[in-house]
């Protein structure tokens, strides 16, 4: 914060050293003012609408004596506290799976941290709207599953072709290239998630490998949600064990 203050050489606050827990000090320009204030460690912030006057006592725990204590604390503090609370929970959330991208180009970045951002508050919304009607706690996704639905859904949404039919020569279109079978494995809340999923026989040459941990049979079965193949014969109830919630 101290860093993105104009004049800096303006602003003489005392070292971290010399001020005591609960000591606050501030600087003001016309309708600006910038205050420092002394907690475990020292905290800077700039305001137009409030500053350093007599706030409020608040409580901090201290090593030494090993309990709460009462530490002065300006009206600047008091009002982030009661107004920033939000904020800063959005903050940690983003923070518990933020998309990391070794690239020095920072509109990407930028990119990258509005699409966390979004995830975030999607998720926010999206579980306000399961508590308000009446889901039970163990049915929300989380929000590491959230990202993964999220994925799944944008992964496996079906592919439009944008070119015009009649603009290109079916002669000269090249055959499809036989690309290798490779499943993709749906997000554990879609896996758990209890309904719609339905064995079909899918009539394929070659049966698929069996994707529940452990088993190495094939088989032709297909769970109809998930997209993957699973055993299902009269000794053998894969389908049945891979959606069952450990």
């Amino acid at each position: 914060m101290f860093n993105r203050i104009p004049d800096r050489a303006a602003c003489k606050f005392k070292q971290d050293s010399a001020m005591s827990r609960g000591e606050s000090q501030h600087y003001t320009r016309d309708s600006t003012v910038i205050v420092k204030w002394r907690d475990n460690k020292s905290v800077i912030m700039a305001s137009n609408c409030t500053g350093s006057s007599s706030g409020t006592i608040v409580k901090r725990w201290d090593k030494k004596q090993r309990g709460y204590i009462d530490v002065a604390a300006p009206k600047i503090i008091q009002q982030y506290n009661q107004h920033m609370g939000g904020v800063d929970i959005l903050d940690q959330q983003m923070e518990y799976y933020r998309t990391f991208i070794k690239t020095k180009k920072w509109p990407l970045k930028v990119i990258i941290h509005f699409l966390d951002l979004a995830l975030v508050n999607s998720w926010r919304l999206y579980k306000n709207d399961c508590v308000a009607n009446g889901y039970p706690r163990k049915d929300i996704l989380t929000l590491l599953d959230f990202r993964f639905s999220v994925a799944d859904t944008l992964t496996n949404f079906p592919e439009k072709d944008r070119r015009d039919d009649g603009a290109l020569d079916s002669e000269n279109v090249p055959p499809p290239i036989n690309r290798q079978y490779r499943p993709i494995r749906p997000s554990l809340g879609k896996r758990y998630d209890g309904y719609d999923h339905v064995a079909v026989f899918d009539d394929i040459k070659a049966p698929r490998s069996c994707m529940m941990e452990g088993c190495h049979s094939r088989s032709k079965i297909k769970c109809s949600k998930c997209g993957v193949y699973l055993c299902l014969s009269r000794n053998q109830n894969c389908f049945q064990l891979y959606h069952l919630k450990p």
